[in-house]
């Protein structure tokens, strides 16, 4: 004002001070602006972006205000959140100062439910990536796979299948689009994302719910320690390591198992139709003996590393009471892959489906397989959701290979992982992704077969008959492979010379005989020393034989041989898990599910 105010004084005495000056007074001056150009600057507290649990209240962090004129500009915070209803929302922050310059800044608030509240902050924190950033069928197939568990979880069947059916309104059954973007941010929520666990969700939801008809135990078996084998370089090499089960694995009453066989198990209770079915974990504390392989049977000859622990005998140290109450193995040993395996560039396998001495169903697996990626799987750590939504349908894979072996006659796996390619699949199968053809193996094939699939899966480990009991009699005679192949499986067990004998029609003769209590034959280098166990049948006569893996039984068999080279043939090999050396290259895939490329699309 001081300024201003000698301007006019000025102007004053000049008009006054005469000297002949014109009469008409000077114009009134422009007053000078402020220049303040400036909005107030706005800074939220806590993240830009927060995931808000469903149904609960919403209480915001708020911002601070500030502007460059020292002064507290107006505000005010429009807080529009719905916490009834999924979805994206925003707080709006606005100040605006003297000057009349505004500033205008928003949170966004995405209401989830609270099974994906550490979900999201994990992507946000540690991967940089906020749920606006995911695909939007990303988002569908793993947020209505994890929505439909928490529906199950306590017994709501209505709301598990309208998560389905929201998904599949959203984007179509058989769709390809579900595979587009399944490796984004190094995550692995299935591929296609969520689809496995929302088909077993739509057959559970079929299905169930149902009274209890019986029940179904699953015993893991979680060993402590191994004295493992591994690769120290690409000429593989190796080193012998004491390894110890990582500690995850048994915190919180097992959690991380919980989170990734919860939803196997309504599944399992669905296609039995009622079997009940329960996990109890048995601790395994003698340590395991891991082994290293090297192959040539992957794609194009490309090597396939395998590390396998001593997984039948871990099966027979468990005690005789848990035995008699087991219907499927699974046998959790310290893994012997080197990290996540990226020091290698090639597939590993630590893990699939197996028979145990009795041909009881023996799922294969190691900790790291439930606690981080495998390098072709994604990076780091599995968040829990990423376990449930992904590995419930590793163990539906495990357990189809076991139903198509249990039911041959439907012919829906024949060299291993057939379904792989679409051409395979029966004419009346109308999907093209893995799980349709698993869903139609139940719903086409299954659902009725006989012995019905409770039946067939609902047996224990029976008790081996005692050689000297029954006497070596009871053994003479032709005993034929319940799945022949070839001339291996065409047997016949012969006295000579007061001595006994197991021979075949390729011709070999293995001496048989007691060692410990034990029957065992001396396969002369071929398979070791293996077990000869003796299954009888309700009245205790001996009705079955198992050598090597294999079931056989009494059958006046005459062989025919289709090679042209005369026999013996020779011996197929075994890999740890019951299967012949030419298909242990699935073996891969069973474990990692690395099965998606451009052949395994619809023809």
């Amino acid at each position: 004002m001081k300024k201003i105010l000698s301007i006019a004084l000025s102007t004053i005495l000049i008009a006054c001070g005469g000297g002949g000056g014109s009469s008409t007074p000077a114009p009134a001056p422009v007053p000078t602006p402020t220049g303040d150009t400036t909005p107030p600057t706005i800074v939220i507290k806590g993240p830009p972006t927060v995931y808000h649990e469903l149904g609960t209240a919403y209480s915001d962090e708020g911002a601070d205000f500030s502007d460059n004129s020292g002064q507290e500009p107006s505000t005010s915070t429009d807080i529009d959140v719905d916490v009834t209803t999924y979805g994206t929302y925003y707080v709006t922050y606005s100040a605006t100062d003297a000057a009349g310059n505004t500033t205008t800044v928003q949170r966004t608030v995405e209401v989830v439910g609270a099974s994906l509240i550490d979900f999201y902050n994990h992507s946000r924190d540690v991967l940089g990536v906020n749920r606006k950033n995911y695909r939007d069928h990303y988002r569908v197939g793993m947020e209505n796979s994890i929505y439909a568990q928490d529906a199950l979880k306590i017994g709501d069947y209505e709301t598990a299948k309208e998560m389905v059916k929201n998904a599949f309104d959203t984007y179509p059954l058989y769709g390809n689009i579900w595979r587009q973007g399944a490796d984004d941010f190094g995550l692995n929520n299935g591929d296609p994302i969520g689809y496995y666990s929302l088909r077993m969700v739509d057959k559970i939801t079929q299905i169930l719910p149902l009274e209890s008809t019986g029940s179904l135990t699953i015993t893991a078996v979680m060993v402590l320690c191994t004295n493992a084998e591994r690769p120290i370089n690409l000429n593989y090499d190796t080193e012998n390591v004491y390894l110890e089960l990582d500690e995850r694995m048994l915190e919180n009453e097992h959690k991380v198992l919980k989170e990734a066989i919860f939803l196997f198990e309504l599944w399992m209770k669905a296609i039995t139709k009622g079997l009940e079915t329960t996990t109890q974990v048995h601790i395994e504390e003698e340590c395991a003996e891991t082994r290293f392989n090297v192959s040539n049977n992957g794609y194009g000859g490309t090597p396939i590393l395998s590390t396998y622990a001593n997984n039948r005998e871990i099966v027979s140290r468990v005690p005789e009471e848990i035995r008699e109450t087991t219907n499927i193995w699974l046998v959790i040993t310290p893994s012997g892959v080197v990290g996540d395996g990226s020091d290698f560039p090639t597939y590993w396998v630590d893990g699939g489906m197996g028979l145990t001495d009795k041909r009881l169903p023996l799922i294969i697996a190691t900790d790291k397989h439930f606690l981080r990626k495998y390098w072709r799987n994604g990076k780091g750590d599995y968040t829990e959701v990423e376990r449930r939504v992904y590995q419930p349908q590793w163990f539906q894979h495990e357990i189809m290979h076991h139903l198509y072996r249990t039911w041959p006659e439907y012919e829906l796996e024949i060299t291993g992982h057939d379904w792989f390619v679409r051409s395979f699949w029966p004419a009346d199968f109308v999907g093209i992704h893995e799980p349709d053809y698993y869903w139609e193996t139940i719903e086409k094939r299954l659902s009725d077969a006989q012995p019905s699939l409770a039946e067939g899966l609902n047996i224990v480990e029976w008790k081996e008959l005692n050689i000297n009991d029954i006497g070596y009699e009871a053994l003479r005679g032709k005993w034929l492979n319940t799945n022949p192949t070839n001339a291996y499986h065409y047997c016949e067990i012969i006295e000579e010379n007061g001595s006994w004998y197991w021979t075949n029609a390729a011709n070999v003769k293995w001496p048989i005989y007691e060692q410990d209590g034990l029957l065992l034959v001396d396969t002369l280098g071929v398979y070791g020393i293996q077990d000869l166990m003796l299954r009888g049948d309700q009245d205790g006569n001996l009705e079955y034989v198992y050598f090597n893996g294999g079931e056989h039984i009494k059958s006046d068999w005459t062989y025919q041989n289709t090679n042209d080279l005369d026999l013996p043939v020779q011996a197929p090999q075994q890999n740890p898990q019951n299967h012949v050396e030419g298909q242990s290259s699935w073996k891969i895939f069973h474990h990692n599910h690395l099965m998606h490329d451009s052949s395994h699309q619809a023809d």
